[in-house]
């Protein structure tokens, strides 16, 4: 399932767009304000990396309700791309050098003349990328723009949204840099090192998950749904980077090292790609999210009626890939009821024959719910002291199984809140817990 694409030329605001913002963006975001055109630039080629063939037109400038999207020539003699960081499925980001700031950023190019590189043919990209318009930017742009300010989400750089006019060629999101990988790198590097098995402590575990909650609820509180959280959209900063230094291939492994002991790894959600407005009345098109391992069990049942939730089930699913070997997903399945029913071998049935929501689906996915049995299986998955030495595994607290558990539980209407969470006992004393939590003081949940 893909996401509706839009290729309608744009002078102003572009159609497609408004129709992204009446459908819940005009209420988070600010009016738009006057339109400002950036300094014109030295046009040359940007090194490394092609940013795509040359644009064709002038750089233009339209509004996108309360920040400016600028055309794609107005990039050349800014950016230089110095590295590929992380391809998905509609788009890639690269790592570059923002000339006008002085600073290190990443760059996200959404594809806008659909597959190309090694699966699709042509062009220079290392993997296929789907087609991409003017309506997937303003999703994007939008959802990064109203968690502006907030911790643990990707950061929009000012005027970071850059569109061709004609709507048919790539489009780029400038962000903060927030690391040279993502977490499911970190999991694969982490197994292969000496010792394997289970190289994440319960500790570890912990402080990557508070920051992940910590980022979810920002999104909460900006109004938003990700709908897409999995290890690969965390993108991890191990405080190896000067991000004021221009790259080059000069960095010592030594400096590196000695850079690493002083700061710990920073975790931000990125990604915002299928994100949505959160609404009073959720009816959510089911055709808006991909089949994924970490969708949440209403999303995989085909219901339209979800919350923020859906979230906090996704980050359920990256805790117990932590705990139960990085790199090795709890669930797995090729189609949304294949993965449900490895969901229902773990979790048990029990909590999604409570949720009313059941009774509303097709008779397809109510007769697989049916057919497992209610109990639980998770804490034997992930056991505690005294079955954890008999079995010779690695111990998961109850404090913390009362997190996984939360989080993966199968009524959506019982599911953990990213806040909820963050107020359980396994984050009590674990290192700045009321500063983390201290914005959210008197949040009802």
């Amino acid at each position: 399932m893909h996401r509706a694409v839009c290729t309608t030329s744009v002078l102003g605001v572009d159609p497609a767009m408004a129709a992204a913002a009446d459908s819940g963006y005009r209420r988070l975001l600010p009016c738009a304000g006057a339109a400002t055109e950036e300094p014109e630039e030295e046009e040359q080629q940007l090194p490394n990396v092609s940013l795509s063939s040359r644009p064709t037109c002038k750089a233009r400038l339209f509004e996108l309700y309360g920040m400016n999207v600028v055309g794609v020539e107005s990039m050349t003699g800014r950016f230089e791309l110095t590295g590929l960081t992380g391809v998905g499925v509609f788009g890639a980001v690269y790592k570059a050098w923002d000339n006008c700031c002085g600073t290190v950023v990443a760059v996200k190019r959404l594809s806008g003349r659909g597959r190309r590189g090694r699966h699709g043919g042509g062009g220079d990209e290392p993997y296929s990328l789907v087609h991409t318009g003017v309506r997937d930017l303003a999703r994007e742009a939008m959802s990064l723009y109203a968690c502006r300010g907030k911790r643990g989400v990707a950061h929009l750089r000012p005027n970071g949204a850059y569109a061709e006019v004609s709507g048919s060629c790539d489009s780029f999101l400038v962000m903060d840099y927030a690391g040279g990988f993502n977490l499911k790198d970190l999991m694969k590097r982490r197994r292969k090192e000496p010792g394997g098995g289970r190289p994440f402590s319960e500790n570890e575990v912990r402080r990557i998950m508070r920051r992940l909650l910590v980022g979810v609820n920002a999104i909460v509180e900006a109004g938003l749904l990700h709908r897409d959280i999995r290890p690969e959209n965390v993108v991890v900063d191990d405080g190896t980077e000067d991000l004021k230094q221009k790259p080059t291939a000069a960095a010592t492994t030594g400096k590196k090292k000695a850079q690493s002991k002083k700061r710990k790894m920073k975790y931000t959600i990125c990604d915002l790609g299928m994100s949505v407005p959160a609404v009073d009345s959720p009816g959510y098109s089911p055709d808006g999210v991909l089949t994924s391992i970490y969708n949440a069990p209403e999303i995989l049942l085909g219901s339209g009626q979800y919350d923020s939730r859906v979230d906090t089930w996704g980050l359920g699913c990256i805790m117990a890939e932590l705990l139960d070997g990085p790199g090795e997903p709890r669930f797995d399945g090729e189609t949304n009821l294949a993965i449900m029913g490895s969901v229902l071998r773990v979790i048990g049935a029990e909590g999604v024959k409570s949720w009313p929501g059941l009774k509303r689906l097709a008779d397809e996915p109510q007769a697989l719910v049916r057919g497992f049995r209610d109990s639980s299986r998770l804490r034997e998955k992930f056991p505690g002291a005294r079955e954890a030495r008999v079995a010779r595994r690695p111990a998961l607290s109850q404090a913390g199984f009362d997190v996984l558990s939360g989080l993966l539980e199968g009524n959506p209407e019982k599911r953990l809140t990213a806040i909820a969470a963050l107020h359980m006992p396994w984050f009590e004393g674990s290192g700045g817990l009321r500063r983390v939590i201290g914005s959210c003081a008197g949040t009802s949940f």
